[in-house]
């Protein structure tokens, strides 16, 4: 357990300014790489399928992948198909009413949200 609150926050500030700077010199760029600051707080139910979503859909947006199981570094395919990855840590595919509750789910509603299997 980290001892302060913002451990986590000060950790990702030092890695974003040593790689901004590390990314700078190589391309001869000067100023802010990264957008926004690194906001660590735990995620409520009612939002974490949306982050799901977000995150997964992310190499399709960027045109990496046609679906976004087909990035190799993406969870989706475990979410999607209940394939587990054996590289995967096992959080939060171990954690068997987290993925009940994920197979109950399914895109569609408003904007393509995960919403309940058979309508919602």
């Amino acid at each position: 357990m980290p001892s302060d609150t913002d451990s986590l926050a000060k950790t990702f500030n030092q890695a974003h300014m040593r790689y901004s700077q590390y990314h700078n010199e190589k391309t001869g760029k000067r100023g802010h790489l990264w957008q926004g600051r690194f906001y660590p707080c735990p995620l409520h139910e009612v939002h974490l399928y949306t982050a799901i979503r977000y995150v997964e859909r992310n190499p399709v947006r960027a045109g990496l992948v046609n679906q976004g199981e087909d990035y190799p570094w993406s969870s989706a395919l475990s979410h999607v198909k209940g394939i587990r990855d054996c590289t995967n840590t096992g959080y939060p595919a171990e954690n068997e009413s987290f993925v009940m509750r994920l197979e109950g789910l399914v895109l569609g509603g408003k904007e393509g949200c995960l919403v309940p299997a058979g309508g919602g």
